[in-house]
Order: structure tokens, then C-alpha cells, then sequence
């Protein structure tokens, strides 16, 4: 089922520990914005790529049963995910915006429908995030356009971090357990920052 939702996959910027973009990691010979880009086509109307790289991803962002993989880059020169969420929500054509990352390998169509479910019945918080052992999740998470100017003041004071955003906002936290049953596999928060987290994760495969 399609929802009247959009979908953001962060393509993320320069990373030291990562000798090329994270993008382009593959899994099983498909790389993870592949697999997340067609699963964000199944479940969201509206399915956006944030990148200030376009000509990196223009071959593995094409029409998905003919919807168009919208590609945003950044309104303001600031480096951060905060920024790709801010001009995405900015630009999509919905109230809501689901954003994930795009070295998030065990992403599954079950949790983001979870997620969906929370927004729904949710409808009057800013935001939905998981809590993970008490931490936030703000990378598998739905904004709402309500937080814009919150979002956009702390850009322009400097403020980059998404969770400190989460605690000013009015957000629902719910229970990160539904999403980390089990092995590494049925983690849909773990990400991938080394090459060692990556062969981590294949010998886990």
C-alpha cells in the first residue's frame, strides 16, 4: 500500500572512515539505496534522495514504476543531516516525511509501516522516533513540516544536533524494541560507518 507520505533516503556527505560514498555500499550485490529506494517506492507517494552529489546517484535513481526518484541537495551550507531533512521536508509535497539513512542495510517494508501506523495515530506531535535503550533513532524517524522554523533556527544558530531538535520539539518516542528483534539482520537501526562495520555485517549475512 501507497501512503500519502513522503520518503527521504539521506545519501550523506564526505565520510573520513568510509573510503567512498556510503551510497554506493552494496549488500549482496545490490547496494543499499537500491533496495531502500524501491521498498521507500512501495510505501510512500512521494520518494526523495538527499544528496549535494547528483551525478553519483543519477544511474541508481531512476523511475520506479514510473515515479520519479526526486533528488533535493541542500538549501544551506551546512554539513550535517539535519540540513538534507530540513531541505527535503522543505521541498516534498506532503505534511509528513519519513527519513531514513542510506547505509541502513536492514530496513524492512514491516517497520516502516510500523512507523506509518505511529504517525496516523499520532497526528499531533512534530515527530516520531524510536527509542532505542533510551537513545533516540532520529535518522529512522517521520517529521512533520511543523518543525521547519524549529529546524531552521537551530541551522542558522549552529545547532546541528537532531536529537537535541527531538527534545525541543513535540515528539513521540515510541518503544525501539518492535524494531531490533533478534540477530543483527532484524536491526533496522544498525549503520554502517567502517569497512569493518561492513564485514561485520556480510559475516552476520
Amino acid at each position: 500500500m501507497t501512503h500519502k507520505m513522503a520518503g527521504a533516503l539521506l545519501s550523506g556527505g564526505e565520510n573520513s572512515r568510509f573510503p567512498y560514498p556510503k551510497g554506493l555500499i552494496k549488500i549482496g550485490g545490490t547496494t543499499i539505496m537500491e533496495k531502500t529506494l524501491r521498498l521507500f517506492n512501495e510505501c510512500f507517494s512521494e520518494v526523495i534522495l538527499s544528496t549535494n552529489a547528483p551525478e553519483i546517484y543519477f544511474s541508481i535513481a531512476p523511475l520506479y514504476e514510473h515515479k520519479p526518484v526526486v533528488l533535493i541537495g541542500d538549501v544551506y551550507d551546512k554539513r550535517g543531516p539535519m540540513t538534507g531533512i530540513f531541505s527535503c521536508l522543505l521541498n516534498c509535497n506532503y505534511d509528513n516525511m519519513f527519513v531514513a539513512a542510506c547505509d541502513m542495510p536492514f530496513i524492512e517494508k514491516e517497520a516502516v509501516e510500523l512507523m506509518i501506523r505511529y504517525a496516523h495515530d499520532n497526528p499531533d506531535f512534530d515527530a516520531i522516533a524510536p527509542l532505542c535503550e533510551g537513545v533516540p533513532e532520529p535518522l529512522f524517524a517521520i517529521y512533520n513540516k511543523s518543525v521547519l522554523p524549529v529546524m531552521e533556527k537551530s541551522l542558522k544558530g549552529g545547532q546541528k544536533s537532531l536529537k537535541i531538535l527531538l527534545k525541543e520539539i513535540n515528539t513521540k518516542y515510541i518503544d525501539g524494541s518492535d524494531f531490533t528483534v533478534g540477530n543483527c539482520k532484524n536491526n533496522c537501526f544498525i549503520n554502517i560507518n567502517t569497512l569493518e562495520n561492513l564485514k561485520e555485517i556480510e559475516d552476520c549475512l
